[in-house]
């Protein structure tokens, strides 16, 4: 009901599932278009992201998903390449392991400076989750909201 309810006012919606691949997580699922999933580098949460991978390509979800790499470390036990091998898809983005810069903007209850390489990752993400028609300016207005409002900035008077 709640997802239906933000269809109803939102052009764009983006939902944080738990990632345990409960019925409602899958129905949610069903009606996104793009679906990231989130892994770290460490070899069992590659090998459980690979098995999630395996039942969203059961449940006829594959063309959807992109996969994040989170917490990256510039030397991994395996390379990109071969976790790419491993999924048999690209890894979308890779976000830096920044402990400390996470740290600071959680007791501050601020977000992640978006001068800082997991800020502007992030800023990075946001973008390639909008499609905005060129030409088009109240859609760059909503697009202008909606990434504010994925950085935790208030870019106009109203927040989507």
């Amino acid at each position: 009901h709640l997802v239906g309810f933000a269809q109803r006012n939102y052009r764009t919606i983006c939902v944080d599932l738990s990632g345990m691949m409960e019925k409602y997580s899958i129905d949610v699922l069903h009606e996104s278009k793009r679906i990231f999933l989130v892994s770290t580098a460490e070899l069992p949460s590659l090998h459980l992201a690979r098995e999630k991978l395996n039942y969203l390509c059961s449940q006829d979800l594959a063309g959807r998903v992109s996969i994040l790499l989170n917490r990256s470390h510039k030397r991994h036990q395996i390379s990109v390449e071969e976790m790419e091998k491993l999924f048999g898809l690209p890894i979308h983005m890779t976000f830096p392991n920044d402990y400390t810069g996470v740290h600071k903007a959680l007791t501050a209850g601020k977000p992640v400076d978006v001068g800082s390489e997991l800020g502007r990752k992030y800023r990075e993400l946001a973008e390639t989750m909008l499609t905005v028609r060129p030409g088009a300016p109240s859609e760059k207005r909503k697009a202008g909201r909606l990434l504010g409002s994925l950085l935790g900035r208030n870019t106009e008077a109203g927040v989507v």
